[in-house]
């Protein structure tokens, strides 16, 4: 295989002379492609893209806290299973639907490069995703259940049909049902509350922001009907910034946070919006690598003050 890696290496690194790091791994970029025992473990551990799932546990813990759970409900690390499981599920579900696409943009994902084939890939989705319904709806409730199989199938249907037909923010329909998920467990009777709908509404702005820059250097992929120009693109991402702004103020006010939580938040927009001029600029992998770690970051930050001063209020 000669084809050349973008984003990845330098322009002279062929694929097969592609060294994978653990990083990448972590993060579900980049497998091995030598086909060994060894490699089809490293392959499943590409697949299950542990770092990422990692960094989605604040906002776990965040919606926990404000649908005001107790934290010594020994239910609770089954959650987190359930949560982690219904990631990993999602993440292999979305590779088995794009893995001709991922030839071309994600060559040495481990579906892309044939180090994991779909059968092996479909069974472990199965197994994993019926062992988190099954814990959702034995230990919590089958609403639980219910949400994160609609999450599952909806995860499915962006990337087989959604993305490129509509746009890559379709991706938002499935992701802002995993707040209500994970509310439906701790505290079903409030489903109306309006601190869930807030966060809702942090995650599709948030997502819509991660995929701007996510997405920005590549052309060929639209936002819903038209691929923006890039000040478009800036505009639209400040915009996301100030919604989740917006609704961490409202988050403030309806949880009576401490005021120590504001001074956290403003802070964390204006280094956020600072990163917009990134997609203004000429465009380029680095620079929008470079806006995408800031806003993930962001969120990320976001949420845990949201844990520790709903906690220590």
């Amino acid at each position: 295989m000669r084809t050349y890696l973008y984003g990845w290496a330098k322009q002279d690194t062929r694929i097969e002379d592609y060294m994978t790091s653990a990083t990448e791994v972590l993060f579900g970029h980049a497998a091995p492609i030598e086909r060994s025992f060894r490699n089809k473990i490293i392959g499943f551990m590409t697949l299950n893209r542990i770092a990422l799932n990692i960094l989605a546990l604040p906002a776990v813990i965040g919606v926990t806290a404000l649908a005001g759970g107790n934290f010594n409900d020994s239910r609770l690390p089954i959650l987190f299973i359930i949560v982690l499981l219904m990631f990993i599920a999602g993440n292999i579900t979305n590779d088995i639907a794009d893995s001709e696409r991922d030839r071309r943009k994600w060559p040495l994902r481990p579906l892309a490069s044939g180090l994991i084939s779909k059968s092996m890939a479909t069974f472990y989705v199965i197994m994993i995703a019926g062992i988190a319904l099954l814990l959702a709806g034995v230990v919590y409730n089958w609403l639980c259940a219910a949400l994160w199989l609609s999450v599952l199938v909806l995860s499915y249907v962006y990337s087989r049909y959604a993305r490129d037909k509509i746009g890559h923010l379709t991706v938002l329909i499935p992701e802002v049902f995993i707040p209500v998920a994970i509310w439906a467990a701790i505290s079903p009777g409030t489903m109306l509350t309006p601190l869930l709908w807030i966060i809702v509404a942090i995650l599709a702005a948030g997502g819509a922001a991660l995929n701007f820059t996510n997405e920005s250097f590549f052309p060929e992929v639209k936002a819903l009907v038209v691929q923006p120009r890039p000040y478009v693109e800036m505009g639209l991402y400040a915009t996301c910034v100030l919604i989740c702004f917006s609704a961490g103020t409202a988050i403030f006010f309806y949880a009576k946070l401490s005021w120590m939580y504001m001074l956290v938040l403003i802070a964390l927009t204006m280094w956020a919006l600072w990163t917009a001029k990134c997609l203004g600029e000429q465009r380029s992998p680095e620079m929008a690598k470079k806006a995408y770690v800031t806003w993930a970051a962001q969120v990320t930050f976001f949420i845990l003050s949201i844990t520790l001063f709903s906690w220590i209020k």
